[in-house]
């Protein structure tokens, strides 16, 4: 009898722990089902914000090959894929890293207005977030630019300086 009393203490004490244990906040996340397509290797990890907007409003953020996570949000990706070169260069314009990019993504992602994100600030004021473009730079710098819009933005120099897709856009770096 005393050994099942000290069974049965012993499971309720790991209960209690285990459900005490989960009451830290998890992170909202903002999913779809992937698609195939992932983010490129060399984007992967943690990014640490340098640039003002970066801390004002994701802080850091943590590039997964199918995931995000920005600020306290997690947001799946739909979809994603390397860019190629004239793409990529069209992106410089953002000034998000140093120097030429090296490599860019493409990703669509479903992030609707009402997202709030650090300071209450959200990515694309009163528009949803649709597409990510990550910038590769040389010293270890991420650039995120983010767009609205239904259609993928068109990456070309002239098509970006008059779009009313781009949103924002974010420097981090694991200097």
């Amino acid at each position: 009898m005393t050994s099942r009393r000290l069974s049965a203490v012993a499971a309720l004490t790991c209960s209690l722990v285990l459900v005490a244990g989960c009451k830290k906040k998890a992170p909202e996340t903002i999913s779809v089902t992937p698609k195939s397509e992932v983010v490129p290797q060399q984007f992967l990890g943690t990014w640490p914000a340098v640039s003002n907007t970066a801390m004002a409003i994701t802080g850091d953020v943590t590039v997964g090959s199918t995931t995000m996570r920005i600020g306290e949000r997690v947001v799946v990706i739909d979809g994603a894929h390397a860019l190629a070169a004239p793409d990529t260069a069209a992106l410089a314009g953002f000034n998000t890293v140093q120097g030429a990019p090296i490599a860019a993504f493409l990703a669509k992602v479903p992030i609707p207005a009402s997202t709030t994100m650090l300071g209450g600030n959200s990515l694309c004021g009163n528009r949803d977030a649709t597409w990510i473009a990550g910038v590769l730079g040389s010293g270890a710098q991420l650039g995120l630019v983010v767009f609205s819009g239904a259609q993928a933005p068109v990456l070309s120099v002239d098509a970006l300086k008059t779009s009313h897709d781009v949103c924002a856009s974010f420097s981090y770096s694991k200097q």
